[in-house]
């Protein structure tokens, strides 16, 4: 709540500023700028600025007290296990700018969901305790590229608008996963309801394979596309 109301100030206090700063400019300026795009300023600028404060901040927060967390766990539990992970982070940090979003969203997919399934069958909690860290690390593959493909594709007007839909539909898919979820674990068990959650992941992932869905995540001309149908 605290970050939300942190966001409303922020994007509060840019909206009058940029609006006093945009009614001491000259008439010349008006002539050659467009009033939609004025409009966009002051509306999905500041909106995308407000997702950032309110809500991706707050993620970021999390994921790296998750991640400190882990790294500690997995450091007590396993020395040599953390060292490895610790030397092979920036291998894999380094080629994540050159992998195309769709080989990492696929793979991230996977890996979310084959962690799923090998936490519900583990014997043993070091093994389910690595394999939620690799659901952890999936995850947060899958909502980094996400974002990243809404920035690229989307159309600047209607960015701010998808983005908030986008944290919105996140927000809302939690408690209501959480509720389906514990109401199956009553009813046959929480190893078979967590592996059974993790195939229905991996399923979802081959019906977009299939109606290629996941080719398009590297297409950034969707936005443009989209911008330039009306004038058509």
């Amino acid at each position: 709540w605290l970050l939300s109301w942190i966001g409303e100030r922020v994007v509060a206090d840019i909206r009058v500023a940029v609006f006093s700063r945009v009614l001491g400019l000259d008439v010349g300026f008006f002539e050659t700028s467009r009033t939609g795009e004025l409009i966009s300023r002051l509306t999905a600028d500041t909106t995308l600025l407000q997702t950032v404060v309110g809500s991706t901040l707050a993620m970021a927060l999390r994921a790296m007290l998750l991640i400190s967390g882990g790294l500690v766990m997995l450091a007590l539990t396993s020395p040599w296990l953390t060292g490895l992970v610790l030397l092979g982070t920036p291998l894999v940090a380094g080629r994540g700018t050159s992998v195309r979003r769709e080989v990492l969203v696929t793979s991230a997919m996977v890996g979310y969901g084959t962690s799923l399934i090998l936490f519900a069958l583990s014997p043993v909690y070091a093994v389910a305790f690595v394999a939620l860290l690799g659901a952890g690390a999936g995850y947060l593959a899958i909502a980094s590229s996400l974002n990243t493909t809404i920035q690229l594709q989307v159309d600047e007007d209607r960015r701010g608008k998808v983005l908030a839909f986008y944290v919105l539909g996140i927000t809302l898919s939690a408690p209501i996963g959480s509720l389906v979820q514990g109401v199956l674990a009553q009813a046959v068990g929480p190893r078979v309801t967590v592996a059974a959650a993790g195939l229905v992941f991996l399923g979802v992932l081959v019906l977009l394979q299939a109606r290629g869905s996941m080719d398009r995540l590297d297409d950034e001309t969707v936005g443009r596309q989209l911008a330039v149908a009306p004038a058509d």
